[in-house]
């Protein structure tokens, strides 16, 4: 290597790649984690991260929208104006 230095970089995983190798490691598909990542070059652990986090994400309730009137501003005659603006801050 003659005092060459080599940095490996991090993989990055689109959403669809985790997906597909998700897919692989259900339990109903009999995959095996151990086999996957061996074989995407992986660890295993991170397999069972991605799995731990898409689990939490699919029981995750959404959150209700909410919405809070801040409120309205008037002229100097009193008179509301056409549309209603949120106060600022």
């Amino acid at each position: 290597m003659d005092g060459e230095i080599v940095v490996a970089r991090r993989r990055q995983w689109t959403p669809e790649e985790k997906a597909a190798l998700m897919a692989e490691v259900e339990p109903e598909r009999g995959g095996r984690v151990l086999m996957v990542a061996r074989r995407c070059g992986i660890s295993k652990s991170l397999l069972y991260n991605w799995r731990s986090a898409w689990r939490a994400a699919k029981r995750a309730p959404l959150p209700a929208a909410e919405f809070d009137q801040l409120g309205v501003l008037t002229d100097a005659s009193g008179q509301s104006p056409p549309m209603p603006m949120a106060a600022v801050p």
